[in-house]
C-alpha cells in the first residue's frame, strides 16, 4: 500500500505526560504518553488523538504554523458501513457532542467518503487495509467479511489519529 499523507498546518500539541513531574518535563527528561493534535487541513480544523512515541514526540517539539505531513487514521469500533449510501458527498463532522452529549476531550468524528485504495491488512489477516478521501485522505481497516470495493463510499465513526511523517518542503 502506498503511504497516504495530507499536508497540514500545525496549531498546537497539548502533550500528558503522566505522573511527570513540571520540572521533568521542563528539562526534557519526561517523554509524553499522548497528546491532542490540533490540525488545519485542507482549510478543516480538526483535532486529532497521537500516543505512538516517537511520532508524539516529533510534535511536542513544532512550532505553531509550521506545515507538516501528517498520516490520518481514522480508528472505527464498531465498523459502521453503509452498503446503501450513493451519494458522492465526501464529509468529516465533529459529532462528540452527538455522541457523548457534550463535547469531550476525545475526538470522534463521522466521516463519509469514497474508497480509493484497499490492501491486505499487514497485521491482521481477516481484515483490509483500507484508505478513504472524505474531504481528507485516512486510512482504516475493516473486516474482510465486509464486501467493500474501490470506488464504493463508506460511513465510518470513531477517533482519527494523526502520525506525525515529516516536514513539508514546499
Amino acid at each position: 500500500m502506498k503511504k497516504h499523507f495530507e499536508h497540514a498546518r500545525f496549531e498546537k500539541c497539548i502533550a500528558f505526560y503522566g505522573d511527570a513531574s513540571d520540572e521533568q518535563v521542563k528539562s526534557g527528561n519526561a517523554h509524553p504518553i499522548e497528546g491532542k493534535i490540533i490540525l488545519t487541513v485542507r482549510s478543516k480544523k480538526i483535532e486529532c488523538f497521537d500516543g505512538y512515541g516517537e511520532s508524539l514526540n516529533n510534535f511536542v517539539k513544532i512550532s505553531p504554523g509550521n506545515i507538516i505531513k501528517v498520516e490520518l487514521v481514522f480508528l472505527n469500533f464498531p465498523y459502521k458501513y453503509d452498503t446503501r449510501i450513493k451519494s458522492e458527498i465526501k464529509s468529516i463532522v465533529d459529532i462528540r457532542a452527538e455522541k457523548y452529549g457534550k463535547p469531550t476531550g476525545v475526538n470522534y468524528y463521522r466521516a463519509t467518503g469514497q474508497i480509493i485504495e484497499i490492501s491486505n491488512h499487514p497485521k491482521y489477516e481477516d481484515s483490509y487495509k483500507i484508505v478513504i478521501d472524505c474531504g481528507l485522505i485516512f486510512t482504516t481497516e475493516i473486516g474482510k467479511n465486509v464486501p467493500v470495493r474501490v470506488g464504493d463510499y463508506l460511513k465510518v465513526e470513531g477517533r482519527l489519529d494523526a502520525r506525525f511523517v515529516g516536514f513539508d518542503k514546499k
